[in-house]
């Protein structure tokens, strides 16, 4: 094991460690995904749980090409409520959290597998909630009982370039070329504050907290 993985895996008790993930007639297959992971049953009994608490099915955590790979993972071979997912997903983030050394890079993307369908109004919360790692505010990623993981985390990188994407439209289109620059809009603040981010710009802001439920966060 290399890294963040051997840093996780020495926290946690080796009756937790799992070779796959299945549960209750639901499967999350694990060819493609990187040799180098850690799989946890948040079900057993020796992690620091109580017993009562909610948490999600398992959590990986997976090392590859220098990319940290954080993924809670909840099986859902049933109907199922969407305020219960993210609930045990926000849960079994705690142990995440908590597993994970400081300023560690990595990527997070919260998973559902699910097999049968799942009503409008679920799904409408599902796509809508967000699940917080440290500084990374996530979607849930739904993929089905039996498909691989590396569906999931392939969707998180076709995310991540559309956003790249959105970057450079707004760079283009929004900033001048001078490095000091001064926003007077909510959509300029926001390519503003994307581009500092990426392009090391200095900005001068009026008004970040305007910024938090905008342009950005749809993303994220």
């Amino acid at each position: 094991m290399s890294g963040t993985v051997t840093a996780c895996a020495n926290q946690v008790p080796a009756s937790c460690h799992a070779t796959r993930c299945n549960k209750d007639g639901c499967r999350v297959g694990l060819q493609g995904a990187p040799r180098e992971r850690i799989i946890i049953d948040m079900d057993c009994e020796a992690l620091p749980i109580p017993s009562n608490q909610k948490r999600c099915d398992y959590l990986f955590v997976g090392e590859e090409s220098n990319t940290t790979w954080v993924a809670p993972i909840e099986l859902k071979s049933g109907g199922l409520k969407a305020n219960e997912v993210l609930e045990q997903l926000k849960e079994g983030i705690s142990i995440a959290d908590m597993l994970l050394p400081q300023r560690t890079s990595f990527q997070f993307v919260p998973v559902l597998a699910h097999r049968k369908g799942i009503h409008r109004n679920e799904l409408k919360k599902l796509r809508s909630g967000k699940i917080q790692l440290r500084e990374q505010r996530k979607g849930i990623t739904l993929i089905r009982c039996g498909d691989p993981l590396t569906k999931a985390l392939a969707e998180q990188n076709r995310r991540a370039a559309r956003f790249l994407t959105l970057l450079v439209t707004l760079y283009e289109k929004l900033l001048p070329t001078a490095p000091q620059v001064v926003a007077h809009t909510d959509g300029g603040l926001a390519a503003l504050i994307i581009a500092r981010q990426a392009f090391n710009l200095t900005v001068a802001e009026p008004t970040v907290e305007r910024l938090r439920a905008g342009i950005i966060g749809a993303y994220l």
